[in-house]
């Protein structure tokens, strides 16, 4: 029992372990960090998007706005911008090539 918690101890401590989880470490933060900048992006472009209609529609009268309302205009635009939302999320799951690959070890 000794050996095997001494070789634990060893591995542990030993510098390819400890070179190998400051690696795994810091690709996680950098990923973690870039993914959170990238959705605070989204976010704001979202947002200023939605203030941007907002303000188009400021001038309208009301009773057109209710109107626009009883067609479901407000429902098509929500549809409208899922899509791009969706669209715009797929090509970017698309173009990151940072996902390892790992190969099983093939015996001949």
């Amino acid at each position: 029992m000794g050996a095997v918690l001494q070789a634990i101890i060893n591995f542990l401590t030993s510098g390819t372990f400890v070179a190998g989880l400051a690696t795994l470490l810091g690709k996680l933060g950098l990923a973690l960090g870039i993914s959170f900048t990238v959705v605070q992006g989204i976010d704001a472009g979202i947002d200023y998007l939605v203030k941007m209609v907002n303000d188009g529609f400021a001038g309208v009268p009301s009773n057109i706005i209710s109107l626009l309302a009883m067609y479901g205009i407000d429902h098509c635009f929500n549809i409208i911008m899922s899509a791009y939302l969706f669209v715009f999320s797929m090509h970017g799951i698309n173009k990151v090539k940072t996902i390892p690959k790992f190969k099983l070890p093939t015996t001949n």
